[in-house]
């Protein structure tokens, strides 16, 4: 797979070029580019690090030293420093052939001088480490501790380190930066990463204690660009990452369980946590199936730790996927959600009234059916002591009293399979949206109006709102019109210079009265649409 592939980037023939070189450089010298147990630690290689020519495995097996400049130029990151084409990179492995044979055909002298004479040198690689083949488990004990504290096995380059020492600070103050560990309740964390994208990750830690035994379970540890984030956090807390006891997932999508696998190399006894049907594809990232607890295996869906403390597993059926569950600690009242009360298009780090319609945009995204969430939300119900704090995998965290209005509120949305039926008030969404769009076009321009629809999917976290076709005109939504209808208003009022709001905002208000749309939202709370505000800066 090529970098840019493995990096869901738009495709060209040159990333098949970067394939085809794999396979040839196989073919030549017996083994591929990149090696490791984990194929998201191969992926990471092929994205991050820069291939070797093993020149004297070359020698060994008369590889002529032509084919090397040839193989690692296809081999290139960059697309543009590849071949042109597919014809070309057979053109040049066709001169190397043609080199050859001049060679073997021109007279022996000829050919040793020949033989003998310098040789491309691309890099030489460098020693490996020895591979560490992870044990079967072992027991949480002082003991299984110094085991994992043993320097891990080389894995991937780093990636992005925090630039300030991490440091831990409260919720009430916590912005999310990449120096922050955010203490939730005693022993508990926020160990996640903020990029200032439209769906933000979060992983959090969880430490129980009891007198010299200890036992640390991380939560949905997130996808591979924050792993050196999420280790030096996770290191923060414990002394070392290695320590780490338990992963849980609450299900296998790859921006939620992908760094369960580069946690297992490097700590010989983390055992991973989740649903059987979780598991089924989460191993593919990796995971040693001999360090797998299933959810299902626990009595009653609980487990006890040996610090005296349990937890219980809440399974949440088609929440997004069918195998997710939720975790639910009674010491702390903190629900570990996962997918289920997650948001979108938020950066807050504790949700708030201007949280709410990134909430209700992710569950009609994600979620199958009303029913789905009224089963899960009814589970959270009967949970004894209610929740006193909500902590998702995406968006912000509901704290206080917002945890009952958040679960009911989610309860109530009609999502995916229940907004499937088009119909005439969404066709006056649309063209109440393109109103919208030409105001702004005479306001701030046409590539200004451009810029904006295309910033609802600027940075691929979440899925586009708006369906636009060849002329920028829009033609549809992936959420409820009024979700994407606020959201396109409120950012036309963000992006526009204040004094040009006004203009807009009244026109806004004359387009919602011809069209006959109803400007209140609804949800947790109700609230208005930031047209509505006056004077008041208006929130995406």
């Amino acid at each position: 797979m090529s970098p840019e592939q493995a990096l869901g980037h738009p495709l060209t023939a040159a990333s098949d070029i970067y394939s085809m070189a794999v396979a040839v450089y196989e073919m030549l010298l017996g083994v591929v580019p990149f090696s490791d147990e984990s194929y998201v630690q191969v992926l990471e290689k092929h994205v991050h690090q820069k291939p070797t020519w093993p020149t004297s495995l070359a020698d060994e097996r008369g590889v002529p030293p032509e084919a090397a400049a040839v193989v690692m130029k296809a081999l290139e990151k960059d697309p543009a420093a590849r071949p042109g084409s597919m014809l070309d990179l057979q053109r040049e492995l066709a001169t190397v052939t043609r080199q050859v044979r001049a060679r073997n055909n021109a007279p022996t002298q000829q050919r040793l001088k020949t033989a003998t004479a310098p040789a491309p040198s691309p890099e030489r690689p460098s020693p490996s480490t020895p591979l560490v083949t992870p044990p079967a488990s072992a027991p949480i004990s002082q003991s299984a501790r110094k085991v994992a504290s043993a320097p891990p096995r080389a894995s991937a380059p780093p990636r992005s380190a925090p630039k300030r020492p991490v440091e831990t600070v409260p919720l009430a103050t916590a912005t999310g930066a990449d120096h922050e560990v955010v203490e939730l309740a005693r022993d508990t964390y926020w160990v996640g990463r903020r990029r200032g994208q439209q769906l933000e990750c979060n992983a959090y830690l969880r430490i129980f204690k009891q007198g010299p035994t200890e036992v640390s379970i991380l939560f949905d540890p997130g996808p591979p660009e924050d792993y050196e984030i999420l280790s030096a956090k996770v290191a923060h807390v414990l002394g070392t990452a290695h320590r780490l006891d338990y992963v849980f997932l609450n299900h296998q999508d790859p921006d939620v369980a992908s760094n369960a696998a580069s946690l297992q190399q490097a700590s010989r006894h983390t055992r991973v946590i989740c649903s059987e049907d979780t598991f089924r594809l989460a191993r593919f990232y990796g995971l040693d199936p001999r360090r797998f607890s299933a959810i299902e295996s626990f009595h009653g869906g609980v487990f006890a730790l040996p610090t005296g403390h349990s937890i219980q597993f809440v399974p949440t059926p088609f929440c997004h996927f069918r195998g997710a569950v939720m975790v639910y600690d009674p010491a702390t009242r903190i629900l570990f959600s996962g997918d289920l009360f997650g948001g979108a298009r938020s950066s807050d780090m504790i949700a708030s009234d201007r949280s709410w319609p990134g909430v209700e945009m992710f569950h009609q995204i994600y979620m199958p059916s009303r029913k789905a969430l009224e089963l899960a939300c009814g589970r959270v119900r009967r949970l004894t002591p209610a929740p006193a704090l909500i902590a998702p995998q995406h968006g912000a965290m509901i704290v206080g009293q917002d945890t009952v209005a958040m679960v009911d509120s989610v309860a109530e949305l009609e999502v995916g399979l229940d907004m499937l039926e088009a119909s005439s008030r969404e066709e006056r969404f649309v063209e109440a949206a393109n109103d919208i769009r030409r105001e702004y076009v005479e306001l701030a321009g046409d590539q200004r109006a451009r810029d904006l629809v295309a910033s609802f999917a600027d940075d691929a976290s979440f899925t586009r709102l708006l369906l636009v076709d060849g002329e920028g005109e829009i033609v549809g939504f992936k959420v409820a019109p009024r979700l994407a209808l606020e959201a396109l208003a409120n950012d036309a009022l963000a992006t526009l210079p204040a004094e040009r709001r006004g203009d807009l905002r009244r026109s806004i208000q004359v387009v919602w009265k011809q069209r006959e749309l109803d400007q209140t939202s609804s949800g947790f709370p109700s609230m208005r649409m930031a047209i509505d505000r006056g004077s008041q800066k208006p929130r995406g």
